[in-house]
């Protein structure tokens, strides 16, 4: 995630390069091209040798959402934009930008529409500037660069003309979570706005994939999709 999802402007390869060589030195063994399925999850990883396993594979895919008039193309997802404008797959963009989503991947993908081109960008997001989940100094330096964000909307459809995206129409969020904390937006419908933009990125999240996993490991996900707990079915040693 390091390598492919974070701009080269925010971390520079060779930096990242120094960081392994450092965790190497320590005497950590890395192991590259070794992908681990389901099926050979437990052999390969020979688990009766080890006290412990942690899994840090990171949430690695593009959380996705329905929006209503959504295209199937001309499209783009958080991460997946990232992974190509760092792969150096992401055309030049043109026009205007929106992209939806308060986290740092939304301020990032921002930025890197900038790099790519777009006349302007702007953001906008569920959370009120205060909730906004990326850090502070990093939607500074989003509206240093010259983003313009739009705390509290969510987009209620995609306006096309074609295939061609010619604008989104937003609702205002009157509250994010419940009274218990947990992710439960409201809107108030009466409020809305429509944006003409040439170009949508939706940055609302990363997912968890652990289709790698066994079955027999009964994985407890939430429902963002994140691991909750885990159980070892069929062995006394550490769980997982």
């Amino acid at each position: 995630m390091l390598k492919w999802a974070i701009p080269e402007y925010c971390l520079p390869r060779d930096v990242i390069q120094k960081e392994v060589e450092a965790v190497k030195d320590l005497g950590v063994e890395i192991l590259t091209g070794t992908p681990i399925d389901s099926k050979n999850f437990l052999e390969k990883l020979k688990l009766e040798d080890w006290d412990a396993l942690f899994l840090a594979t990171g949430a690695q895919e593009s959380k996705k959402i329905d929006v209503q008039g959504l295209p199937e193309k001309e499209i783009h997802w958080g991460l997946d934009f990232l992974r190509e404008a760092k792969e150096r797959q992401q055309k030049e963009l043109k026009g205007k930008i929106v992209v939806i989503g308060g986290g740092n991947v939304a301020m990032d993908v921002a930025m890197t529409a900038l790099r790519l081109g777009a006349s302007g960008v702007e953001v906008d997001c569920l959370e009120c500037r205060e909730e906004m989940p990326a850090f502070s100094w990093e939607i500074k330096q989003a509206e240093k660069e010259g983003v313009i964000i739009h705390p509290g909307w969510g987009p209620v459809r995609i306006e096309t003309e074609g295939t061609q995206i010619k604008g989104v129409e937003f609702q205002a969020c009157t509250s994010v979570f419940d009274k218990e904390g947990n992710f439960c937006p409201s809107f108030d419908s009466a409020q809305r706005k429509s944006l003409e933009v040439d170009g949508v990125i939706l940055a609302v999240g990363q997912s968890v994939d652990l289709t790698y996993l066994p079955s027999e490991l009964r994985i407890q996900q939430t429902e963002q999709g994140m691991k909750k707990s885990t159980t070892y079915s069929d062995r006394t040693r550490s769980p997982l």
